[in-house]
């Protein structure tokens, strides 16, 4: 339970330190502001809310990824509570891999459009 909380409170710091200095600099998304190209997390936030609203079609023209990405993180930070925890890496590890086939693609559409 220790270990949890010490995870929590890390995450907790790191993203409120994050989201200070993106709020003090005006940028939103640190990859897209130096390369240009959204970066793989890009439209998580309104992803997830459009998912609530069930919103299905604007969930997946945010990031059809962030429910995955989400779960995984969360399967990651209670994988304590878990007998089994190679089910979680394999999970991980595949989110991240169709994450990075769907970033690939959405770089190779964004480019498309931005000409």
């Amino acid at each position: 339970m220790m270990r949890l909380l010490k995870r929590l409170l890390i995450i907790g710091a790191v993203s409120l330190i994050y989201y200070s200095v993106c709020i003090i600099s005006n940028i939103t998304c640190p990859i897209k502001y130096i390369t240009g190209v959204p970066c793989p997390t890009c439209g998580m936030s309104r992803a997830m809310l459009a998912f609530l609203r069930l919103d299905i079609k604007e969930y997946v023209e945010y990031n059809p990824m962030a429910l995955f990405m989400v779960s995984a993180v969360l399967l990651y930070l209670f994988r304590d509570f878990f007998q089994k925890k190679k089910w979680i890496d394999w999970y991980m590890g595949s989110v991240l891999f169709i994450n990075s086939i769907v970033y690939v693609l959405q770089i190779f559409d964004y480019l498309a459009f931005a000409k």
